[in-house]
């Protein structure tokens, strides 16, 4: 009886031990911490989403794709999730910025092997998502010029010159330019 115990206690362990401390048995580094994998994200991977997936895939949703959330990334486009969390090899996010197929991201360019070497291991640690904070409701900041009534059209020109044209030409015009995504066209004169 003691030694059926005994089986029964080693098998348990046998069980609990390699999942619990896998790492740690086959010397591999222990994985970040949650504030860790926070701060990873938010100095990382939030800047290449924002700089090279934003422009297309945050309030235009090219291809039915959100980048802005981690919801979005979840639940994907068009072609399906953009990432798996884990697993970096399904997510598709891996496969259009490493640009080996058919699906080639960003437009505009490639991510250097450090990016897309981050996206890699934010999506293995489970694509951890820190929210940014929600500025209180404050005084607008939208200078004067810009809600100035309509006789002050040269203020408005202005304003109109110097704070959004640039918007429009730097962000707007590389998906709605002369390709016009979704008929909307940004590169007027």
């Amino acid at each position: 009886m003691k030694s059926l115990l005994l089986i029964t206690a080693v098998a348990l362990l046998l069980g609990v031990l390699p999942s619990k401390f896998e790492p740690a048995l086959l010397g591999a580094d222990n994985p970040p911490a949650p504030k860790e994998q926070l701060q990873f994200f938010k100095e990382k991977v939030r800047p290449i989403l924002t700089q090279s997936c934003y422009p297309c895939h945050a309030d235009a949703a090219m291809g039915q794709l959100r980048v802005d959330s981690r919801e979005g990334l979840v639940a994907g486009g068009r072609r399906g999730p953009a990432i798996v969390p884990g697993d970096p090899e399904k997510s598709l996010l891996i496969e259009a910025v490493r640009q080996t197929g058919a699906l080639k991201m960003p437009l505009n360019g490639k991510l250097d092997e450090q990016q897309i070497g981050d996206l890699i291991a934010w999506i293995k640690m489970g694509a951890p998502w820190d929210q940014p904070e929600q500025p209180e409701k404050a005084e607008s900041k939208v200078p004067a010029a810009a809600t100035a009534p309509a006789d002050a059209s040269s203020a408005g020109e202005d304003f109109f010159e110097t704070k959004v044209r640039p918007i429009f030409a730097n962000i707007c015009s590389n998906c709605h330019g002369d390709a016009a995504t979704s008929g909307l066209r940004v590169d007027f004169a």
